[in-house]
C-alpha cells in the first residue's frame, strides 16, 4: 500500500513538472493578442520571409528596368546579399 502511494506521488510529481514546463514553453513562444494567440517563431519567420521576397521581387523590377552598370550595381548586390542569407554555405 506504501509503495503505491508513493508511485502515485511520484507519477503525480513528474506529471505536474511536464505541465509548468509546458506552460513556461507556452509563455516564451506564444504572443497573444486581443482575438488569438500565435506562436512568436511561425510569426517572426513568416515576417522575415515576406519582407524578403518584397526586397527580392523589387530588386528584380529594377534591374530589368535599368541598362547601365552603374545603376543595376547596387539593385544586384542587394539582391545576392538577401538570397545568400537563405541559402546555407556548403559544408563538410
Amino acid at each position: 500500500m506504501d509503495e503505491e502511494k508513493k508511485g502515485l506521488r511520484s507519477e503525480t510529481q513528474v506529471n505536474l513538472k511536464i505541465q509548468e514546463e509546458q506552460a513556461e514553453n507556452d509563455l516564451e513562444n506564444g504572443w497573444d493578442s486581443c482575438c488569438f494567440r500565435a506562436d512568436r517563431r511561425a510569426i517572426t519567420y513568416f515576417t522575415t520571409l515576406s519582407i524578403s521576397l518584397v526586397i527580392i521581387a523589387f530588386c528584380i523590377v529594377k534591374l530589368s528596368g535599368d541598362r547601365s552598370c552603374e545603376e543595376t550595381n547596387g539593385w544586384m548586390s542587394l539582391l545576392t546579399f538577401v538570397i545568400g542569407i537563405y541559402i546555407r554555405a556548403p559544408s563538410m
